[in-house]
């Protein structure tokens, strides 16, 4: 477990909490403190850095979820638009939030809606992106289809957005860039 790809260049402190306050409420929660004693991607000097989460999550019944996210992860990276030759550390911290509903419309027909946005602020200023996505879910038996129309926009790349996508089994569908403003569709089917 890390915060980059492969475990090497890297020291922290990880911990984790998960509680029941109540029957259909669960609150989750995560705090990573870490350190970079060498250079890394976009890091020309040591660095060091925090992540935090935390999610209220509510299952009113079998078919209903509901949940609302926040993180946050702050690390120095280099500063970016900077004239000098050489690159100073400047601390970037990002802000994501997500509020979810996952329903079930009888034995066929599934919904999820999400919502998520996100900020980021480093000294030259902050920049902002969200998502808006419906997904519909068809469970016909053998026959199984999903379907996904999305909406967003960014200011930069360092504000792009992330939500899983339903593929046929073995499939791998690698993320694209999209213009900002866009908004897209995805339709997949599968049989067993």
């Amino acid at each position: 477990m890390g915060e980059n790809t492969r475990n090497i260049n890297e020291q922290g402190l990880y911990w984790g909490l998960k509680l029941t306050p109540l029957r259909r409420v669960t609150l989750s929660a995560y705090h990573d403190q870490f350190r970079f004693p060498w250079l890394k991607y976009r890091v020309d000097a040591p660095s060091k850095g925090y992540e935090y989460l935390l999610r209220l999550a509510y299952q009113p019944s079998r078919t209903v979820l509901l949940f609302a996210q926040f993180r946050e992860e702050s690390k120095e990276m280099n500063q970016s638009g900077g004239t000098l030759p050489i690159d100073f550390l400047a601390a970037a911290r990002r802000r994501n939030w997500v509020l979810n509903a996952d329903y079930g419309a009888g034995k066929v027909i599934s919904l999820q809606t999400r919502v998520q946005g996100s900020s980021y602020r480093q000294s030259n200023g902050a920049t902002h992106g969200y998502a808006i996505l419906q997904d519909v879910n068809l469970n016909l038996g053998k026959l199984k289809a999903s379907s996904r129309f999305a909406l967003f926009d960014t200011d930069d790349y360092d504000n792009r957005q992330y939500a899983y996508e339903k593929d046929v089994l073995y499939a791998f569908s690698p993320c694209r860039p999209i213009p900002n403003g866009a908004s897209g569709s995805t339709c997949s089917c599968s049989t067993s």
